[in-house]
């Protein structure tokens, strides 16, 4: 688990398993190299309408992405991801899904990743143009 945990409830990071290794922040070569190792990504919010950048580096790592059922995130994480609530069931249920359905899911994230990809490139050329860059 990256981040900073200073406002984590220290309840919980007391009674966590063994399993949960806390990193807190890692520098990008160390992080990047543990997003690649990782065979799912799981990024929440509790706000239902941010975003986040883990979904995104999920995406460009075409990672299976576990996050929140939440509006903005159902929109852009169309394919490769299982959105559910905030709850310690639903992400069990999804850890499992994520597992039982690796190879489909590890295939719609690449496609997401391409469609992207895509959009971005249309937005940047568009904006170009805007700006009247030459392409």
């Amino acid at each position: 688990m990256t981040g900073d945990i200073k406002n984590a409830n220290t309840e919980l990071l007391k009674d966590r398993t063994n399993n949960i290794v806390l990193t807190g922040f890692l520098p990008t070569k160390e992080y990047i190299s543990l997003l690649v190792e990782a065979d799912a990504i799981l990024a929440l919010v509790n706000d239902p309408l941010a975003m986040q950048a883990s979904g995104y580096e999920a995406v460009a790592a075409e990672k299976i992405l576990i996050t929140s059922n939440h509006p903005p995130l159902k929109r852009y994480f169309t394919k490769g991801t299982i959105h559910v609530k905030n709850s310690a069931q639903d992400i069990k249920e999804a850890i499992i899904m994520a597992k039982d359905k690796e190879d489909m899911l590890k295939k719609e994230m690449h496609e997401l990743r391409l469609e992207k990809q895509k959009e971005w490139q249309v937005k940047i050329t568009n904006l170009l143009r805007t700006i009247n860059i030459e392409i």
